[in-house]
């Protein structure tokens, strides 16, 4: 039986015994597990990405307005 930190979190959690078994066991080592400063890094890296996009929209947009 598992008895890891993230096995007692995921039953905490509500999650079933089994599913909780099986979860923990794939997460062997601390570096699969993402911590707060990796999903800020993300959430950076998509608001540049957001930005650009739009970015690029309102010039399509420009563009095609000015053919028009």
């Amino acid at each position: 039986m598992t008895s890891t930190p993230m096995y007692r979190a995921l039953l905490k959690a509500g999650v079933d015994e089994e599913l909780a078994t099986l979860a923990a066991d794939e997460i062997t080592e601390p570096a699969q597990v993402a911590n707060k400063s990796d999903l800020l890094d993300m959430k950076v890296e998509l608001i540049k990405w957001m930005a650009g996009l739009h970015m690029m929209t309102i010039s399509l947009i420009v563009v095609l307005l000015k053919l028009i």
